[in-house]
């Protein structure tokens, strides 16, 4: 992989980059303390938005916000195991499932989007020096990076969520509903008890599947992550059925596929934006480069 053999990020670029991903894992705690319940999203947002922004006009490079993001990402990950072993300890898990909220899972996602969105923006609308073979590289590595942390914070939200038992005995009766689209359109029509919710957080988990797997596999094509969307749906369903962490039901694969459907669109979405934008010279801004040449 010659794009992580480049040149590599001074060893004072290197250490802002951690510290700005600490200041990113501390901020979802610090909101807690800092301001009213209504404003921690809020507050995490803008802080975020601040810290990538000046950590990239200080370090002028794209893979110390990927560096960033793997630290925060990282701790997030090293915390949860941390737990895990506590629960464990104590001879509960349903304590752990708990224990990440909704505010937990937002949060994370917030200091994770905020600086992809503002480096992936920046290369976008990036000419000249932004634009160089040294910032090419730079943006591959800041590609794996971020892909890389984000697949850490989606295992964690998965592992809390949908693998960890919380419906009592894994010897218990299971619920199963076959019948395709019954579930959505009780969801749509209000007679689902979380009703448009449960479908947004079925089709967003998924999301970012789609949107990097092509990223780090170049042959991928829509009808492979069609099918990765079914597999990874099914193979979600029956780790519940096995283990009864969860209803099992047809509709959530459905769901499933479709937010590896939308995650694989968002990528072709960005990389024909930019491809217009550069005339047609940059059609591939979402791909890592392994073997970057002049």
């Amino acid at each position: 992989m010659n794009f992580l053999k480049g040149k590599k990020l001074p060893i004072g670029h290197f250490f802002l980059s951690l510290a700005a991903g600490l200041m990113f894992f501390l901020l979802p705690n610090e909101a807690r303390v800092q301001c009213d319940r209504a404003y921690w999203e809020l507050y995490v947002l803008s802080l975020s938005l601040v810290i990538s922004v000046v950590l990239l006009l200080i370090v002028k490079k794209y893979e110390a916000i990927g560096t960033a993001a793997l630290t925060a990402a990282g701790l997030l990950s090293l915390r949860f195991i941390i737990n895990s072993a506590i629960s464990a300890a104590q001879g509960s898990l349903k304590s752990l499932t708990e224990e990440l909220t909704v505010y937990d899972m937002v949060s994370w996602i917030i200091i994770w989007f905020v600086p992809f969105v503002i480096t992936v923006t920046v290369k976008l609308f990036s000419i000249s020096v932004w634009n160089s073979r040294e910032k090419r590289e730079g943006f591959s590595r800041f590609l794996f990076l971020s892909g890389a942390a984000l697949m850490i914070i989606l295992l964690t939200i998965i592992v809390c969520k949908v693998i960890i038992p919380f419906n009592g005995s894994v010897d218990g009766a299971r619920t199963i509903e076959i019948v395709p689209l019954m579930r959505i359109i009780n969801c749509i029509n209000g007679t689902h008890t979380t009703g448009i919710l449960y479908i947004l957080w079925h089709c967003i988990l998924l999301i970012p599947i789609g949107f990097f797997l092509p990223i780090y596999i170049k042959k991928v094509n829509l009808i492979t992550i069609f099918f990765v969307g079914i597999g990874s749906g099914a193979l979600l369903e029956l780790w519940q059925l096995t283990l009864n962490t969860g209803s099992v039901c047809f509709d959530d694969i459905i769901m499933y596929t479709l937010g590896t459907v939308i995650g694989y669109g968002l990528k072709l979405l960005i990389e024909k934006t930019r491809s217009v934008l550069t005339l047609g010279h940059d059609k591939n801004m979402l791909e890592i480069q392994y073997n970057i040449e002049k």
